[in-house]
């Protein structure tokens, strides 16, 4: 499921990040101040990161709490750690698929 899910959370953040705010012309007035252009993106990245972890990390412990309810079974420490790995490497894979698309954003017109 997080294959899936993934991807579509890092593209639809990521799609309208700079191009949406270049057709609105919040772009103009937010580079008019003395703030680099890069510090805008690696703010929306940094933004993007944050709201990804959270919705990753909340999406496994629900379903993992889901699990220990349903089948009475603890995880080991073990299960955790790796748990704790599939949630870190699965918003490198969202982030991936941001960086992407904030990359297509920022290069596109429309």
């Amino acid at each position: 499921m997080m294959s899936y899910f993934a991807p579509i959370i890092g593209l639809a953040l990521g799609f309208d990040a700079i191009s949406g705010e270049r057709e609105k012309g919040t772009l103009k007035i937010v580079l008019a101040q003395p703030v680099y252009r890069d510090i805008v993106i690696n703010g929306k990245f940094l933004a993007a990161l944050l709201a990804i972890t959270l919705a990753v990390s909340i999406a496994s412990i629900v379903s993992v709490g889901g699990s220990i309810l349903v089948l009475g079974v603890t995880p080991t420490s073990e299960e955790v750690a790796r748990l704790a790995l599939f949630v870190v490497f699965s918003v490198l894979f969202a982030m991936t698929y941001y960086g992407i698309a904030i990359l297509l954003s920022t290069v596109s017109k429309r």
